[in-house]
């Protein structure tokens, strides 16, 4: 039978495939329960990938249902992610993420911008009103951050 030996890493040696992972699993629970999808925060998907999956794909997932069954709110935030995580989890302080104050000022600004849109159902106008500027200086930053423009179903 191992005509054809076939080699994949461990997950936690492709971290950089968590976060499509991880929305994928989203999506996926979301069709098979019929529920409605969530959203993940950009710092609880960080939290998903410095873990080390010694469970590999199969514990991402189970981790992903978990937090989709148990976080009653529309998104997921790192809030909610630490207490599933495991006992000894390495819970670096996610400023540490950032190498200078541009990198750490631009994640906070397409995070907000993010969850503004969100809460406003995607509407430009709306988020601009709120967040008190011209509707042209959102665009502009939405395109600058490259905030994901995505309506939720």
């Amino acid at each position: 039978l191992n005509v054809l030996p076939i080699e994949i890493p461990p997950l936690r040696a492709r971290r950089e495939d968590i976060a499509a992972l991880t929305h994928h699993f989203l999506k996926i629970h979301a069709e098979e329960q019929g529920v409605k999808l969530k959203d993940i925060t950009s710092e609880a998907l960080d939290v998903l990938v410095r873990h080390d999956w010694p469970g590999n794909i199969r514990e991402l997932r189970n981790q992903v249902e978990r937090l989709m069954i148990m976080v009653p709110k529309n998104t997921i935030e790192v809030d909610d992610v630490l207490p599933f995580m495991p006992r000894g989890f390495n819970r670096v302080n996610p400023l540490d993420a950032y190498d200078s104050l541009r990198e750490a000022r631009n994640a906070f600004e397409r995070e907000y911008i993010a969850v503004r849109l969100r809460e406003n159902n995607w509407n430009v106008s709306k988020t601009a009103d709120d967040l008190k500027i011209e509707r042209s200086h959102l665009h502009r930053k939405i395109k600058l951050l490259n905030v994901e423009l995505r309506s939720e179903h």
